[in-house]
């Protein structure tokens, strides 16, 4: 009798064990906010398992990144939409990733929740990839269904990452990108569709000053194609400047031993524009913003000289005329969390 109820009651550890980790599992996985590449579960390995479902953006960036750091390049084009697949640059377009793709993941950016990458159906959305040698810019478009029957050919040759941007912060950095061709296209093109066979080109001026011109295949409404550029992000920083945690952009480090004491900006006088200015003058910025994104144009980074190397003084210096604005930012923080003082 004794070992039947010890039987028994190991039966019942067992399966509340079972039980609470699937559970867990379950939960995390329903998590549909933003979340960092080590803490989404249940990765796609293949465009087959992809359809309207929770979390399908985060999924497939963190299967993109699975055979990313396990250098599986066969296994990535299991993600891959047949019309990005059957593209004749695509082989050295993911040749390219992979040589140049150094180290191993430590860590990501968010990356962004299925509304705000998009609608139902069709997915994008940037993050910052952190590996032990380097930093890169990574961008997907993702396009699924729940729809399997009565697609066109061009729907199926959509379905699964249709778009890979993958560079080094470096040439991320004030990138621009010429879409003439896409708007003559559109123009061009009523419906804006697109079918098998058409394209437009787009030209990339990178932060470096190299130009790319990247040939892009746009059929029912989806424009499939692959972007790389590789320099050394040594010299520059991703930071979450906007209250969506996703949204990063690069900033360029000056290097600079300027600093400021938090002493000494509680001393100045914020209401006289042009001492405040005359101050901020006078130091050199520990990071300039990236000046084709117009929400970080006004804004600098100072050192802080009596605090720890992560906290900055994070300043709107706006025109000679505005009050410039400072708060105390922790870089090791998104903006949304940060302890304002």
């Amino acid at each position: 009798m004794k070992r039947t109820i010890c039987v028994l009651s190991l039966t019942a550890v067992l399966f509340l064990t079972v039980s609470c980790a699937f559970i867990n599992k379950v939960a995390q996985n329903t998590n549909q906010g933003e979340q960092v590449y080590s803490d989404i579960n249940m990765a796609y390995k293949d465009k087959s398992e992809m359809s309207i479902d929770i979390n399908v953006f985060k999924r497939t960036a963190a299967g993109f990144l699975d055979y990313l750091d396990s250098r599986d390049e066969e296994g990535l084009k299991r993600l891959l939409c047949d019309a990005l697949l059957d593209r004749t640059d695509t082989e050295a377009d993911l040749d390219g990733i992979f040589e140049n793709f150094k180290g191993t993941i430590v860590e990501t950016t968010n990356i962004a929740s299925d509304t705000e990458a998009g609608l139902p159906g069709h997915y994008d959305g940037g993050f910052y990839v952190t590996t032990t040698e380097e930093t890169y810019y990574v961008y997907l478009v993702v396009t699924v269904t729940t729809r399997m029957s009565d697609l066109s050919e061009d729907e199926e040759d959509l379905l699964g990452i249709n778009q890979i941007h993958f560079m080094t912060l470096d040439k991320k950095y004030e990138l621009k990108v010429d879409k003439t061709e896409y708007w003559d296209f559109i123009n061009s093109h009523p419906d804006g569709v697109g079918h098998r066979g058409d394209s437009y080109n787009l030209t990339y001026t990178f932060g470096d000053g190299e130009v790319k011109t990247v040939s892009c295949d746009r059929l029912v409404g989806g424009d499939c194609y692959i972007v790389t550029s590789f320099g050394n992000s040594e010299g520059y920083a991703a930071i979450n400047t906007l209250l969506i945690g996703s949204r990063s952009y690069v900033w360029k480090l000056t290097g600079t031993d300027d600093s400021i004491s938090a002493e000494e900006l509680e001393a100045i006088d914020f209401t006289d524009a042009e001492t405040a200015h005359q101050v901020f003058d006078a130091l050199e910025p520990y990071a300039i913003p990236d000046m084709t994104y117009y929400h970080d144009a006004d804004f600098r980074f100072y050192n802080l000289s009596d605090r720890d190397s992560n906290m900055k003084a994070y300043v709107y210096y706006g025109t000679d005329t505005t009050f410039p604005r400072v708060r105390i930012f922790d870089l090791d923080k998104i903006f949304a969390e940060q302890d304002w003082n």
